[in-house]
């Protein structure tokens, strides 16, 4: 029986690290375009945006769905996995955050206000986890993704209603908390609200995933996968064409923009939109199912093997890729652009072979802030008292032990 399950076990893991692979990849895309194309006059290319928008729901939708397969393969035994996520989620936090300000100085042209008033995916990616390995052990699948839905219910009604002068303190918390859709504070920001409650609903997903490979059902899961995908496809249609209607005509350019237009758009992230998450999970949900199926062909193993670094190490890969891009493509010449897939490739080869190294040497046992050894020291001077106290009690008289405790 245990050699049947591993096996299971271990593509279950690989597709997730093939998906965030995956993922990785249209985040070298984007920030790549990004960095070419900032210093330029002309207007940038919008066609790229459609497929690198995919990329931050794409690693909620996969961070949730690791937290489901982590808790469901260490259910009776996952409070060292809880300490490891814990302290992953405060790396992110506490070392990626400064570090990660640094190459974003480059992006705003030397302003250091704009660069300190930031929100990144990693600084929510890390709340999330934190909180997440915690509620995991006490709230079901269903509990958190009723959870999930009431918290994104609750930031896009606080969006669209409160709306407190501006400038005031509850101004910037509201845009900090959930998103401002008249003027943000913040120069860059991902609300915490609405993306820890998609968080939540996708680690409730991700025990219908869990259950589904533990039981073999693996072609099941990639039509469910595809059919949940193309419904949620339809209905960022409808939802995008009744706001529209409930909004009126669109407004004309340079107008500010309404609660009601911003919600009705499947480009905006910045809060995410309804019409946004509907349409990019259903595109994460159609990738999966494209993983799933496409992994038996060569071209599928050939991409895997690719990707499968960047899955494995994604921190130090998302890290690295920063520097590369606002830093060394904001910095360098650019070519013209005929050579731009070159340029591009090139970059991906040279991120792909430090994450090779990165791997090889076993450098994540660094990415800590030391959070399991903190927890696990008192437990150990609890024990070693409790030695000393039976050691101390044997050689008192029998009437002692009752005095000590």
């Amino acid at each position: 029986m245990a050699s049947a399950v591993a096996p299971r076990e271990r593509s279950r893991i690989e597709l997730i690290d093939v998906a965030r692979g995956a993922g990785m990849l249209l985040v070298f895309l984007s920030h790549f375009l990004e960095a070419y194309f900032h210093a330029f006059p002309e207007p940038r290319p919008h066609l790229y945006r459609v497929f690198t928008r995919i990329s931050t729901p794409a690693f909620i939708c996969v961070s949730g769905l690791t937290l489901a397969v982590l808790f469901d393969r260490n259910r009776d035994r996952f409070a060292p996995t809880r300490d490891h996520l814990i302290d992953r989620g405060l790396f992110l936090v506490l070392i990626v955050h400064p570090l990660s300000l640094i190459s974003y100085y480059f992006t705003q042209d030397g302003s250091l206000g704009d660069t300190l008033r930031v929100v990144f995916i990693t600084d929510v990616i890390g709340f999330a986890i934190v909180v997440g390995s915690v509620l995991v052990t006490w709230l079901g699948p269903r509990g958190r993704l009723a959870l999930g839905l009431t918290l994104l219910a609750t930031a896009w009604v606080t969006m669209a209603v409160w709306n407190p002068p501006i400038p005031s303190v509850a101004w910037r918390l509201k845009d900090f908390l959930v998103g401002e859709w008249r003027d943000p504070w913040l120069s860059y920001n991902f609300p915490p609200v609405p993306w820890f409650g998609f968080y939540l609903v996708a680690s409730a997903g991700g025990a219908v995933f869990a259950r589904a490979h533990r039981d073999g059902n693996q072609a099941k899961l990639a039509r469910q996968a595809v059919t949940l995908g193309l419904g949620l496809l339809a209905a960022a249609v409808v939802v995008h064409f009744g706001l529209r209607a409930l909004a009126g005509t669109p407004p004309s350019a340079g107008a500010p923009i309404s609660a009601l237009d911003h919600f009705a758009s499947p480009h905006d992230k910045l809060p995410p939109s309804p019409v946004f998450l509907l349409t990019y999970v259903g595109l994460t949900l159609l990738l999966l199912a494209a993983l799933m199926r496409g992994g038996r062909s060569w071209l599928g193993r050939t991409f895997a093997w690719y990707v499968l670094p960047l899955g494995r190490n994604s921190l130090p890969a998302f890290m690295l890729q920063s520097f590369v891009y606002f830093i060394g493509v904001e910095l360098l010449p650019r070519p013209p652009q005929v050579l731009l897939p070159l340029y591009f490739l090139a970059t991906v080869i040279v991120l792909r072979a430090a994450v090779v190294f990165w791997d090889r040497k076993k450098l994540n046992r660094f990415l800590t802030v030391g959070y399991p050894a903190l927890v696990r020291r008192p437990a150990a001077d609890s024990a070693a008292t409790g030695v000393g106290v039976r050691q101390v009690a044997q050689t008192l008289p029998p009437e002692a032990p009752r005095q000590l405790s």
